[in-house]
């Protein structure tokens, strides 16, 4: 999770956050395949290099 947070771009206006919502907010289904699938999109990387 700490590689997510690095290219993840910071919001720069009020309206717009990163897709990563915290641990403690409550997730839909949705939400929690895609941080699912960004994990697993992580891992995949982590291992081709």
């Amino acid at each position: 999770m700490r590689l997510l947070r690095k290219w993840v771009p910071k919001p720069k206006t009020a309206g717009t956050r990163p897709r990563v919502p915290k641990p403690k907010e409550k997730l839909t289904i949705g939400e929690k395949q895609e941080l699912r699938h960004l994990e697993r999109a992580v891992i995949a990387a982590r291992r081709q290099h």
